[in-house]
């Protein structure tokens, strides 16, 4: 169990510190995730394995739900600077699959600890030592995230209909009648 984690974003000159049971911080400032409540007004960040073109799972119909689902995913490319910023509310959510240690165990324990929730893609608890697949957010957008990645499971890349479950009442009536072609 990881017990400390540091991150460091030189780009920013921000150090951000966990330790367990007693919050996280960046550059001394206390840490919280966002209040974020909607999959539409939350901004995601992921990132994608090295060998995705030859991968069982590359992570690309989870980016293009979501992508449509949410204000934005981006992608940066360092995993604990994405955790560290879904720990401050940069960010209202992390996913991505194939992790090593370190690049998950400093991270998801700053957001542990600035109030945020980390599990697996299944929703399942995860051990930060052994890596593997990771998603971070602020708790609120987790359970709908998680119901995302399901939604991506069972239809295919870019399928519009996949979102309608998903989205706020008005957006979801305005998409199924331009399905009907309305």
């Amino acid at each position: 169990m990881t017990e400390l984690g540091v991150v460091y974003d030189p780009v920013r000159d921000e150090l951000f510190v966990a330790q367990r049971g007693r919050g996280a911080s960046r550059n001394g400032e206390t840490l919280r995730v966002s209040t974020t409540s909607t999959l539409i007004d939350a901004l995601g960040a992921t990132g994608f394995p090295s060998d995705r073109l030859l991968s069982q799972h590359d992570n690309h119909a989870e980016f293009c739900l979501l992508n449509l689902l949410t204000r934005g995913v981006r992608r940066f490319g360092s995993a604990g600077l994405d955790l560290a910023y879904v720990a401050c509310g940069r960010f209202d959510f992390f996913w991505e699959t194939g992790l090593k240690a370190w690049d998950l165990a400093a991270g998801a324990l700053l957001v542990s600890e600035a109030h945020g929730r980390v599990s697996d893609l299944s929703g399942r608890p995860i051990d930060a030592a052994c890596g593997g697949p990771i998603l971070a957010s602020n708790a609120v957008t987790h359970a709908l995230v998680l119901a995302s990645f399901a939604a991506a499971a069972a239809f295919p890349i870019n399928a519009r209909e996949a979102l309608l479950e998903h989205l706020p009442a008005e957006l979801a009536a305005k998409l199924r009648a331009q399905l009907r072609g309305v």
